[in-house]
């Protein structure tokens, strides 16, 4: 049974947690050193989970930063602690905005703004998720995120409840965002149900059922439904090197590849032994390149090599 590396698009299920999904995967991947996600959905949340596996935990961080997309319903005239319905009800209104409210709601949220993450959410304050706070009655400050509302539309709109779209970067939530319309509108709201559609690369459409997942053997696994390290990195340029060179960046020496555009400014480029395997993210200022974090794989399937 060989180590695997990659990325798995999970479709997370209602009732559990992120943390929880995880767990069922490890037990189907017990050679798994390390299984992360990218980015954390609520237990009333359903949808796309990206699973990090092996080395591809090294670039959750440029998954994390990709743009999502949701689709959430939102009944009005009435919150909830939580801002959804795991929480216990605090208010009541008889309010309720019209279609044509909630279409002008949606254009004006859209843009670069800032959003405070509800008290009831995973934000860390002092090592501790915030919702732990919350759940003794503490109220904590919590910093705003700079967020963008890239789309913003509703789909659906029956009595009081109405259906959106949104795609949004990270930081946003949508439970948040719900409430913000509302506070717009003059009237209380609630989230009743949320499913991630797209997060990056990885689309709704394409995952894999946990149930499924729990059904199917480790080498169909690794075989059929992991995708490749670099998945997640089309908008980072990738170079060749040699296997001298790629010996000089495992022992965190600097390299230098003439072929790489003149630029003043550091940036992030990725490195391929041979064009093949990947080895390297590393920084470079010019043409001289620099490791940030190595990739320990013996051999992987990649994406074609861009720039070089």
């Amino acid at each position: 049974m060989k180590d695997i590396h990659g990325w798995i698009n999970l479709f997370k299920p209602k009732g559990i947690t992120s943390a929880h999904a995880i767990r069922h995967v490890k037990k189907l991947l017990p050679k798994a050193t390390k299984i992360g996600h990218g980015g954390t959905l609520d237990p009333l949340a359903c949808g796309v989970l990206p699973l990090a596996v092996g080395e591809a935990t090294k670039t959750a961080g440029y998954a994390i930063a990709e743009q999502k997309t949701y689709q959430f319903h939102v009944l009005f005239g009435f919150s909830t602690e939580t801002l959804d319905l795991e929480g216990k009800e605090i208010s009541r209104t008889n309010i309720i905005p019209s279609k044509e409210a909630l279409i002008k709601a949606c254009e004006y949220f859209r843009g670069p703004q800032y959003q405070t993450p509800p008290q009831f959410s995973a934000k860390k304050i002092k090592g501790k998720p915030a919702y732990a706070y919350a759940r003794s009655g503490e109220a904590v400050d919590l910093e705003p995120n700079q967020i963008d509302i890239k789309k913003f539309s509703v789909d659906e709109y029956v009595g009081a409840q109405a259906r959106f779209t949104v795609t949004c970067s990270k930081g946003c939530y949508v439970r948040v965002l719900a409430q913000d319309v509302a506070d717009y509108l003059g009237t209380l709201a609630t989230v009743t149900e949320l499913i991630r559609i797209q997060h990056g690369p990885f689309h709704v459409k394409d995952t894999i059922l946990l149930d499924k997942q729990r059904k199917i053997s480790y080498e169909e696994l690794a075989s059929f439904y992991m995708q490749p390290i670099d998945y997640v990195l089309d908008d980072i340029p990738g170079y060749p090197i040699t296997a001298l060179q790629a010996r000089d960046i495992r022992q965190g020496k600097q390299i230098i590849i003439d072929e790489i555009p003149s630029v003043s400014s550091k940036r992030i480029i990725r490195l391929y032994e041979e064009g093949q395997v990947l080895r390297a993210f590393a920084e470079c200022t010019g043409c001289v390149v620099r490791p940030k974090r190595v990739f320990n794989v013996q051999s992987m399937e990649s994406n074609d090599v861009d720039n070089c």
